[in-house]
């Protein structure tokens, strides 16, 4: 009696190992993407919190549409496609340079107060992301 394996018991153990550490490397490229797209949003959440707090200290008369604005309305794939670099913001997460883009809504819902809606994007034009926040400024 002869002892070891045969060729095809070889094979189909490499073939079961080859498919293992493939979905293995799949699992590990999921993690990496959602990682980096939970980073930059990370990212977005910090700059909207920077721009709330720079408006919050922004002079009243000074807050309206035309003076924060580039673009007329909100559209992330516009902005992050334009040549609007005034509304953007670049930022270095892990060693990639990222671009968001930054957009205000301003309603003056009664007088003395505005209600002022933040918006940040990033990603590519063709699958944007975005959030945004809004606060009240009062005339004091």
């Amino acid at each position: 009696m002869k002892t070891g394996f045969t060729l095809v018991e070889v094979m189909v153990a490499l073939a079961v190992l080859t498919i293992g550490i493939l979905g293995l490397l799949s699992a590990v490229a999921y993690v990496a993407r959602n990682n980096f797209q939970n980073l930059a949003r990370e990212e977005a959440v910090r700059i909207l919190s920077e721009e709330l707090d720079s408006l919050r200290h922004t002079n009243y008369s000074e807050i309206d549409n035309s003076t924060l604005n580039c673009i007329d309305s909100f559209n992330c794939t516009k902005l992050l496609s334009g040549s609007y670099t005034n509304c953007f913001e670049y930022r270095l997460i892990r060693t990639m340079n990222c671009t968001f883009a930054k957009f205000y809504q301003v309603e003056e819902s009664e007088p003395g107060v505005k209600k002022v809606t933040v918006y940040i994007c990033w990603g590519s034009p063709e699958n944007p992301r975005w959030i945004k926040a809004e606060t009240v400024i009062t005339q004091q």
